[in-house]
C-alpha cells in the first residue's frame, strides 16, 4: 500500500486534494514460520478481531479485480478505492505485483 500511497501523494501535490476522502488502509501483519527440524512452512498473520475491529468485509474476491457488486455506501467506496490501488500497484510494479484478494474491517 506504500506505493499507493506514494503515488497519491505525489498526485496530489501537484494537482490538490480531492474532493472526496482518501481512506486510510492497511495490510495485514503477517510472516513465514519455518520449523527448525521439519522444515514445515507456516504463514501466520495478525487476527482481525471483529468484537474489537468491527465487522470483517470481502471488498474484492480471488476471482475478479472488480469490487463485489452488493457493497455500497461506505464499503462500496472502499471497495472501488482498492480497485484503484490494484491498478496503481500493477502499473508501478510493471505487471509484477496484484493483490487479487481485499479484505477487511
Amino acid at each position: 500500500m506504500g506505493i499507493v500511497y506514494d503515488y497519491i501523494h505525489k498526485f496530489t501535490t501537484v494537482h490538490g486534494k480531492p474532493s472526496f476522502d482518501i481512506p486510510e488502509m492497511r495490510f495485514v501483519k503477517s510472516a513465514l514460520a519455518v520449523v527448525d527440524t521439519t522444515h514445515e512452512t507456516y504463514m501466520v498473520e495478525e487476527v482481525i478481531d471483529e468484537a474489537v475491529d468491527g465487522a470483517f468485509v470481502k471488498y474484492i474476491g480471488n476471482g475478479s479485480v472488480k469490487p463485489l457488486d452488493f457493497l455500497s455506501g461506505t464499503a462500496g467506496h472502499l471497495a472501488q478505492f482498492l480497485s484503484f490501488a490494484q491498478h496503481v500497484q500493477y502499473v508501478k510494479t510493471k505487471g509484477l505485483a496484484f493483490i487479487g484478494d481485499f479484505q477487511g474491517k
